[in-house]
């Protein structure tokens, strides 16, 4: 009997949690040590307090550690576009790249990286679907997600929350 009651408390939270936090909440994974630095980075971001320098992806500057861990990420980020751009007129292939590394800076003190990702994507709300593609739209759909210095929390940007970009 306490089982099934506390069985659904948990249900009813979890119900309650994700409408009250909405979709993006279940996108971010902050660990507990860096709440403070997702707190942090959405309020500069808010208030355009933030500077992204463009790390140059040809150099050896990032270990390949942490550009496994880059990709790992925006791996697990884009499984969020199905409940959300790919519900729409979009189809994105399973392919995910990263486009740019930021350091994000506050103060002058790099507080973090950016991430910045894509998919190579079809519009398909002018054309075909079933038929063979060839009248959509092509593009990418694009987003961003800041990672804390650690590498273990990363956020959405946002400001550039997935959406469909055409050439």
């Amino acid at each position: 009997m306490k089982t099934r009651r506390l069985y659904r408390i948990l249900l009813l939270l979890t119900v309650l949690l994700s409408f009250g936090f909405g979709v993006s909440a279940f996108a971010d994974h902050i660990e507990i040590a860096d709440r403070q630095w997702a707190a942090t980075v959405r309020d500069a971001r808010r208030v355009d307090s933030l500077t992204l320098e463009t790390i140059d992806l040809g150099t050896n500057t990032l270990t390949p550690a942490a550009r496994i861990k880059f990709a790992a990420i925006a791996e697990e980020q884009v499984q969020i576009w199905g409940d959300t751009i790919l519900e729409g007129d979009y189809q994105a292939e399973n392919r995910v790249q990263i486009d740019s590394i930021e350091m994000v800076v506050l103060n002058s003190v790099v507080i973090g990286y950016r991430i910045v990702y894509s998919s190579v994507a079809l519009d398909t709300s002018n054309c075909d679907a079933n038929k063979d593609f060839t009248e959509c739209t092509t593009g990418r759909i694009v987003e961003a997600t800041f990672v804390s210095l650690s590498l273990d929390s990363w956020i959405r940007d946002d400001q550039q929350l997935a959406e469909f970009v055409s050439p």
